[in-house]
């Protein structure tokens, strides 16, 4: 660039005195280094370009490939699953190559129905994928949201039941109680510590069946031998008071006495409950 400027006319720094001025080295470098750069970026569209155009042919290719293709697929495990279901969903990604197959995306699909823990594919040369289903296995039965659901050792709701036909019933826990759901309502944890105690009865090996803990202030546990015993709302005690109840429940046989149930609940005493629901007497009161 040449600037014809007159005499004595200051242009930055520079004064020009009447005379032809050459551009500076700055200036001259500057258009070198725009070029420069824009032949770098046409050489990454360029690859960029390239690289897209030879993944979508690679991908083309490698799609029509037949080696190791699954052409048979095995289901074993389900029982409330079934199985031409199970098959609908697998089928479309398992029965591509081993490039294109879809094994995780499919064992989601299948992880997602309530009634399944666990799904394993296994694949076995040359054209088979193995499909293992583990279905929840009820533990309980419980009352959520008005509905009784099945429930697995894990806390998850299976599906509604018809019926308590499951060996252990819970109520009072909170929830949605739809299918799926895991119960995370805290009295789980005093569900679990109340059975526990029944391994402490060696004697009459009773166990218990259902469990409502509904009201905090009085938990009320139902036997397998037919009797109800109630808790109080100081866990620390409930050990203390359970062996209370064995010892009391002992003391009672031996005098010929029979209740329907023991109440817990009391911090000083063990209560033993008649048929009227009061406790008994014989002019005094029958209390472990």
């Amino acid at each position: 660039m040449i600037a014809v400027t007159n005499a004595n006319r200051t242009i930055g720094r520079t004064r020009l005195r009447g005379r032809f001025t050459e551009p500076s080295a700055q200036n001259r470098v500057k258009p070198r280094q725009r070029l420069k750069a824009a032949g770098k970026l046409l050489l990454v569209l360029l690859f960029t370009s390239a690289a897209v155009a030879g993944a979508v042919v690679l991908y083309k290719s490698i799609s029509g490939i037949r080696y190791f293709t699954v052409k048979t697929i095995t289901v074993a495990g389900l029982h409330k699953l079934d199985e031409r279901h199970v098959r609908g969903i697998v089928a479309p990604l398992l029965s591509g190559n081993i490039f294109t197959r879809d094994i995780e995306r499919a064992t989601q699909m299948l992880e997602q129905f309530p009634e399944v823990d666990t799904v394993s594919i296994r694949l076995k040369l040359p054209d088979t994928a193995e499909v293992t289903v583990v279905e929840r296995k009820p533990a309980s039965a419980v009352f959520v949201n008005g509905k009784l659901f099945q429930m697995d050792a894990k806390n998850v709701l299976i599906e509604e039941a018809a019926g308590p036909n499951a060996s252990f019933l819970i109520r009072g826990l909170s929830g949605a109680g739809v299918a799926g759901e895991r119960i995370t309502d805290p009295r789980l944890a005093d569900v679990e510590r109340i059975t526990s105690l029944f391994a402490l009865d060696t004697k009459y090996g009773d166990r218990p069946t259902s469990v409502d803990v509904g009201n905090p202030e009085r938990i009320e546990v139902h036997t397998a031998g037919g009797l109800f015993l109630r808790f109080g709302p100081d866990k620390e005690l409930w050990e203390e008071k359970f062996y209370e109840y064995l010892s009391a429940r002992d003391i009672s046989g031996d005098m010929g006495l029979r209740f329907i149930g023991w109440d817990l609940s009391f911090r000083d005493q063990v209560v033993g409950i008649r048929g009227d629901n009061q406790p008994s007497r014989d002019g005094n009161d029958h209390r472990g």
